[in-house]
């Protein structure tokens, strides 16, 4: 009844060889030219934190937006950007290089309740299948874009959902 594409981002996993700008505006044309080349005229979306802020991205820059069906956006980064603080933009920053920030990044977004040796795994997978200037370049998209204006008004219906252990994006943010 359902086809399901897990597509990777430039830079990430099977993508990891494409290069790119690495923007929220590169992954929804990508996307878009994907759904195209699927053949698929109307289609439901679902997107995870980054993934979520690019499916929003792709509802302001698809050509027809009766297309998406409806979205579901898991513990999105908003169309603001995440509104980093400085301490927070420094460990971020850091975890480009540094796997002992994006082991806290994990640890924190994951609710501190995860065993280190799951969350060393991660990081290891996240270093394996990710470029540093992939990785950099989303960071920056994710934290410094904001489309807010185009994205108000828009009708797709979408549904929001964070995690009760993800203490980065909540309920209240």
């Amino acid at each position: 009844s359902f086809t399901y594409v897990f597509p990777d981002y430039r830079g990430y996993g099977k993508s990891r060889h494409l290069t790119g700008q690495y923007t929220m505006r590169e992954i929804a044309a990508d996307m878009i030219a994907l759904v195209d080349q699927l053949g698929w005229r109307r289609f439901h979306m679902i997107g995870h934190s980054m993934g979520a802020m690019a499916m929003q991205r792709l509802l302001v820059d698809i050509d027809d937006l009766l297309r998406v069906k409806s979205a579901v956006a898991i513990t999105p980064v908003p169309a603001c950007g995440a509104q980093l603080d400085q301490d927070s933009w420094s460990t971020f920053e850091a975890s480009v290089s540094d796997d002992n920030s994006r082991y806290l990044i994990t640890d924190f977004t994951t609710g501190k309740r995860l065993p280190s040796a799951w969350i060393r795994a991660m990081v290891q997978k996240s270093r394996e299948t990710t470029t540093e200037s992939a990785y950099y370049g989303y960071l920056k998209a994710w934290v410094y874009d904001d489309f807010t204006d185009q994205v108000r008004g828009i009708n797709t219906p979408i549904l929001v959902s964070v995690g009760e252990c993800d203490y980065a994006i909540t309920e209240a943010s």
